[in-house]
């Protein structure tokens, strides 16, 4: 039927919103429970005005709202798993890929949330302070080619027209996104043109409840 035709067409983006950041999957649901909720975080693609406009309009299949609502009941853990992906990401992940490749000049932090890249960037400004830089903010682009050490953080507005290629680079994937070409576009920032000094991409996977690269 129609319905089922709609409600299958928002599966997907439960999915991926749960493996990107579970804060988009959050808003997803309070969104789908209640189209009167006003949602002002940014999460990019993972919610844009097309999703919100489906979330709204399709209606609830039945039993769906007690469903909704589990999942609202886990953000105590969800908030957690998510917090300790940014801790990862920023410590124990960045610390090993520096002691395996000391001569690193470069690391860029791609995910697809710019609320995830937010919150990304602030815990790696908090341990690392000047070298660490937010892509779209002012006077990004002067730091990022400052000689020494530099960390980028970026979001998926980054991923298409952005020339990142030069150096010794390291690309860290803080999510996966569903599509393979958009894949293809984040190591496209660093390596454009197949040349020069391989890629080394790393990608944060769960390990029997634990984060792995």
């Amino acid at each position: 039927t129609e319905q089922a035709q709609a409600l299958t067409s928002l599966y997907l983006p439960f999915v991926e919103a749960a493996c990107c950041d579970p804060l988009a999957l959050l808003d997803l649901v309070r969104l789908r429970r209640d189209p009167q909720l006003p949602t002002d975080r940014d999460h990019g693609p993972l919610l844009d005005s097309a999703l919100k406009t489906r979330l709204t309009d399709t209606p609830l299949f039945d039993g769906e709202k007690p469903l909704l609502d589990r999942i609202l009941n886990l953000e105590p853990q969800l908030d957690l798993s998510r917090q300790e992906r940014i801790t990862f990401l920023s410590t124990q992940l960045l610390q090993k890929v520096l002691e395996e490749d000391p001569k690193l000049e470069r690391l860029v932090f791609f995910s697809t949330s710019p609320t995830f890249a937010n919150d990304l960037y602030s815990q790696l400004s908090n341990a690392f302070g000047d070298p660490v830089t937010r892509h779209g903010r002012p006077g990004w682009t002067k730091k990022w080619w400052r000689k020494g050490p530099q960390f980028l953080v970026c979001d998926w507005t980054a991923e298409e027209g952005l020339n990142l290629h030069g150096g010794k680079v390291c690309l860290i994937h803080a999510d996966l996104p569903f599509s393979p070409n958009r894949m293809e576009q984040r190591i496209g920032r660093l390596d454009r043109f197949g040349v020069g000094i391989p890629i080394r991409s790393f990608v944060v996977m769960p390990d029997h409840g634990e984060s792995r690269y």
